[in-house]
């Protein structure tokens, strides 16, 4: 995982949250096991040739190359000093290739389209308005046989300050992924309620606003990590019928 002097502060100001480097070095490595277990969500639907939209801090990118033989693995972001960043920290990767801009825009990808067998986003089309332009965007990049696989937030009854200061547009439903897979043209091959432990934390967060910075509001505790993680273990086994958190799967027809 990256160290303290990894991430430049700029990565996190992006969300306007005057976040400090301290906070921020706390945030990334205070959720190393959430995205270690994210990664284990992905994995039964991952293939070798990736695109990532919106990776963020490259939290999953370093998962992957740490515990997935991925043959190459393709990131676009908007934000200019997240893809300087990452171009000079994997530079000497030949496999890994990252572009500026709005994947949406097919000058990005002028000789690549259909080059995808895995396309992932993780909590990014949230930010997006149009939701089921993004997922047919995704669709024109994805192999026939390929997959669209989408961590979201969930229950707009959560909605809370947080989601405001990192720009979500909607957290999500069961009801609301059918119709956006049926108006994007998609076949729904997997969907969950997950990460229940989050909800506390979320709420938590709302309550805090007022003494914490975001970031620092929404870390769980050290000491909690550990059990949090068996839980998430376990987790992955049973169905639930609520969750801070969307998985879902999405396959052309």
């Amino acid at each position: 995982m990256p160290t303290s002097s990894q991430f430049p502060a700029e990565l996190f100001n992006r969300y306007g949250t005057g976040i400090d480097l301290d906070q921020k070095v706390r945030y990334t490595e205070g959720m190393t096991f959430l995205n270690r277990w994210i990664l284990e969500l992905c994995r039964p639907y991952l293939g070798h040739d990736l695109l990532e939209i919106g990776p963020g801090t490259g939290a999953l990118l370093e998962q992957l190359i740490e515990h997935y033989p991925f043959r190459a693995y393709t990131a676009i972001d908007l934000h200019g000093p997240t893809v300087t960043w990452f171009r000079q920290r994997y530079a000497e990767r030949q496999n890994i290739t990252i572009l500026e801009g709005d994947f949406m825009d097919p000058t990005h990808f002028p000789n690549r389209a259909r080059d995808f067998d895995t396309i992932i986003s993780i909590s990014c089309l949230e930010h997006i308005p149009d939701d089921v332009a993004a997922v047919q965007g995704m669709k024109q990049l994805l192999r026939p046989q390929g997959k669209i696989v989408l961590y979201l937030p969930a229950m707009q009854s959560l909605f809370n300050i947080g989601d405001h200061l990192v720009g979500h547009y909607r957290r999500y439903d069961k009801s609301m992924l059918r119709e956006l897979a049926e108006k994007s043209g998609l076949t729904l091959h997997a969907m969950r309620y997950c990460n229940l432990p989050g909800i506390l934390s979320w709420m938590r967060n709302a309550r805090a606003q007022k003494t914490q910075p975001f970031f620092e509001a929404v870390v769980p505790s050290p000491w909690l990590v550990p059990w949090i993680s068996a839980y998430l273990r376990l987790e992955n086994h049973m169905p639930l019928p609520i969750g801070l958190n969307m998985f879902c799967v999405l396959t052309p027809k």
